[in-house]
């Protein structure tokens, strides 16, 4: 069994994750997607992720993302990625999915967005 270092914990009505894995692949992919929907069938409004020590994305983990925004935003959820690294931003602006996800660059900044 795959072991995945993924925290979490609620303040201020915002669900902090944390994603302290160097990849985001394939190989925690599927326990992240599970993740989002456990959050989200409890109810959760307003998620913050974040990803400062993610240093490589691959496609599955895009796909979960999007997978997750689309539901978010069907559910009325709110979520925001911050401290996305730099390699791992450029990807999301390749992919043009920039557009889609909101990424800011630290916590103090997803807290006031999601105010």
């Amino acid at each position: 069994m795959t072991k995945m270092n993924v925290s979490s914990y609620e303040e201020d009505g915002i669900l902090w994750i944390n994603i302290d894995e160097p990849e985001a692949s394939i190989r925690i992919s599927s326990k992240v997607h599970q993740k989002f929907d456990d959050y989200f069938s409890a109810g959760v409004k307003k998620i913050a992720v974040g990803m400062s020590e993610v240093d490589f994305i691959d496609s599955s983990f895009l796909g979960v993302l999007v997978s997750a925004m689309k539901e978010a935003n069907e559910r009325g959820i709110k979520i925001i990625l911050f401290g996305v690294r730099p390699n791992v931003k450029a990807i999301f602006d390749l992919t043009r999915l920039d557009k889609l996800i909101s990424i800011l660059p630290d916590k103090e900044a997803a807290f006031q967005a999601l105010q």
